[in-house]
């Protein structure tokens, strides 16, 4: 920034305007030194330099507008995953799902999806139906922080009780089918209160069969199988596309 020193008059040592415009009053002042001038350039430079730093921090700490307010768009310091049931004729049994702990970490009915925030990390899941040991299915999740992370139950059938998991990546092939059908179900919140109450009341021994069941299945089953039921870190949704893709 460049200090202009106004002119002194050598006569008066008085301050003087350059033409046309001279205000008289301003003769009764005395003549600020170059020293205090470049002082107050100074100053307000730096004042000036103060403000552009705040104002770009400021921009920088404003969230995403694209992913801001979404329900869908994971924690920045959790996972986020959906589990979808699609349409089926007549009622079906609530699916409960149960960690490795056997803790209750969702429950699902028919035609819903749930949101279901986890740590990030590996992660062994239990798909329990009430009615019926055999269909008891286990999943196996490795979820990044800030990631969505989609798994459709019943994909390929329409029929009552019955899971087929498929996990669902930005680049499956089913992707815009499984998408649609979030948009299509709706979005419930889980009483992870009655789901505790509800394996309360079970027999342990009832829900280690189902567990032991999932897991012998698991075993036993090929490639194809245990892919379909495989989370990775590289299956997740950036929050840039879960925020417009669910919506």
């Amino acid at each position: 920034m460049t200090c202009v020193v106004p002119k002194q008059s050598s006569k008066y040592k008085r301050t003087v305007l350059s033409p046309p415009t001279r205000a008289p009053f301003l003769y009764s002042h005395p003549m600020p030194s170059a020293a205090y001038c470049k002082r107050l350039c100074t100053n307000g430079a730096i004042w000036n330099l103060r403000v552009v730093i705040v104002f770009i921090a400021s921009i920088s700490t404003l969230p995403n507008s694209a992913s801001a307010g979404s329900p869908y768009v994971a924690p920045p310091e959790r996972a986020l995953l959906v589990l979808l049931r699609q349409r089926y004729p007549g009622k079906a049994s609530k699916v409960r799902v149960v960690d490795a702990q056997r803790g209750c970490v969702a429950v699902i009915g028919g035609h819903k999806h749930v949101l279901v925030p986890l740590e990030p990390g590996e992660h062994t899941l239990f798909l329990l139906v009430a009615r019926t040991m055999r269909r008891a299915q286990l999943l196996e999740l490795d979820v990044s922080a800030g990631n969505t992370y989609l798994v459709n139950l019943n994909p390929r059938t329409r029929k009552k009780n019955f899971m087929d998991p498929r996990v669902i990546s930005p680049a499956s092939p089913e992707r815009a089918e499984a998408v649609e059908a979030v948009r299509d179900t709706r979005r419930s919140t889980p009483d992870l209160a009655r789901c505790a109450e509800w394996l309360a009341d079970k027999s342990g021994d009832d829900i280690a069969r189902k567990m032991a069941f999932a897991r012998e299945e698991w075993s036993d089953s090929d490639d194809a199988y245990r892919s379909a039921r495989t989370i990775t870190s590289g299956d997740g949704f950036t929050p840039e596309q879960a925020a417009t893709l669910f919506d």
